[in-house]
């Protein structure tokens, strides 16, 4: 969504409402970029625009969408995101729709498991931190001949064969899953209203990348 939502502002139209999960994958793309959480500064000394744009629209979309986490600085935030601590202080109640997605799948596959009649949160937190830990890996496997440009007989066979797995990689449920945990509401904002009422700054991050590359 994040990729379509940047395609879009290149090509000057409107681009879908941003959600949660939209938060979550431009986290991952900053810190795949700047992987030391602690140095993400929005201060004067970062020489860098593109990703200072990018710090901008992180606090933007975490206040909104994990607003528990308001009061901390940008790294704190991004911290506490990435290990689910902002659900320990949640409403378990908030969480009962996709208690029952989950208690579906499950019977789904075996009855040897039941579960209590509300969200445990703190199990909820372990299960979400392992589902992005995989999510994490299967970006890895979903990217891993984006840096292929070339190749001869013997690497462009290895291409195909690496190609046919990453191909069948599907994270669609595991991203709603990530989604509905960070925010059980639903929520999706557009473009103009995020810039409107959010503080959200408006750039072609990729565009402005290239221009610093």
């Amino acid at each position: 969504m994040l990729i379509l939502a940047l395609l879009c502002s290149a090509m000057d139209v409107d681009f879908p409402p941003l959600t949660a999960l939209d938060l979550l994958e431009l986290l991952l793309l900053q810190q795949a970029c700047t992987p030391r959480i602690d140095q993400w500064g929005l201060d004067e000394g970062n020489p860098y625009p593109p990703e200072i744009r990018r710090l901008q629209q992180l606090v933007a979309l975490s206040d909104l969408f994990v607003p528990e986490l308001a009061h901390l600085e940008l790294p704190q935030k991004a911290e506490a995101l990435l290990e689910g601590c902002f659900l320990l202080n949640r409403d378990p109640q908030h969480y009962s729709a996709l208690l029952g997605q989950m208690q579906e799948r499950i019977a789904g596959e075996t009855a040897l498991y039941k579960c209590s009649s509300s969200m445990e949160l703190h199990y909820l937190q372990l299960t979400f931190t392992r589902t992005l830990r995989f999510k994490r890996l299967a970006g890895q496997l979903l990217s891993f001949n984006s840096g292929l440009l070339e190749a001869n007989f013997y690497l462009y066979h290895s291409y195909l064969l690496t190609k046919a797995v990453s191909q069948a990689v599907d994270t669609a449920e595991i991203d709603e899953f990530l989604r509905a945990v960070i925010d059980p509401r639903g929520q999706a904002f557009s473009e103009a209203e995020l810039v409107a009422k959010h503080g959200y700054p408006v750039a072609d991050l990729t565009e402005d990348d290239l221009d610093f590359w």
